[in-house]
């Protein structure tokens, strides 16, 4: 494997793929040089091989001007699965949310999903979300029954009817993940499949959520 150097992001927006960012005690590692061999894509190689990496970094203490992602976010409004009024974005402000995007079509995004699922059961709550944010172009209709059939019942089901924050967020394939802070700031974005029950994950999550107001 390549060297490691700890060098601090400090700038939302940065694409960092699951082979180039690793976890270590709550700074983030980036490897430098030549990306890494195809056979690191492989979900399970690319966990063990970044020590269950995740897709993260810190930026400094003070307030930021929001990114164009965060904005874009903030605007958004989705469809809910019990169907009614449309779940504006906004509502969810002042707590840590994990945003994956998926679809029922994308293999390694279902493979993924069980994983997110367990997620929210084990951290979701007042101060941290799970939102499953589905690419499929039927929508609700093909996404319910697909979820009911595998079993996921914890994860927040949506969709975004139109698409644009799927555009502006300038997503590059399926699966991808973005979390944002309690301020609504986009802090890491991971393209790719990851466990995210590892405990690499689990415990840096929890740091993040830690520092959201209670």
């Amino acid at each position: 494997m390549a060297d490691e150097g700890q060098i601090p992001q400090r700038l939302a927006g940065v694409r960092l793929t699951a082979e180039q960012i690793a976890l270590e005690g709550g700074a983030v590692a980036i490897r430098q040089g030549q990306r890494l061999g195809a056979r690191h894509r492989d979900a399970g190689l690319a966990a063990a091989s970044l020590g269950a990496g995740l897709a993260l970094w810190h930026r400094g203490g003070g307030q930021r001007p929001p990114s164009a992602v965060a904005q874009a976010f903030w605007s958004a409004e989705f469809e809910r699965p019990e169907g009614g009024q449309k779940l504006q974005a906004r509502e969810l402000a002042g707590k840590p949310l994990l945003l994956n995007f998926w679809a029922t079509w994308c293999a390694p995004c279902v493979k993924e999903m069980p994983t997110l699922d367990a997620l929210q059961v084990k951290l979701g709550g007042a101060n941290f979300q799970v939102l499953a944010v589905s690419q499929d172009r039927e929508g609700l209709k093909v996404d319910l029954p697909f979820v009911e059939k595998n079993g996921w019942k914890s994860i927040g089901l949506y969709v975004e009817p139109k698409a644009r924050f799927a555009k502006d967020a300038a997503l590059r394939g399926l699966p991808t993940t973005i979390i944002l802070d309690q301020s609504g700031q986009e802090i890491g974005r991971l393209e790719g499949t990851i466990d995210w029950m590892a405990p690499k994950v689990t415990d840096a999550l929890s740091r993040l959520i830690a520092k959201s107001p209670a």
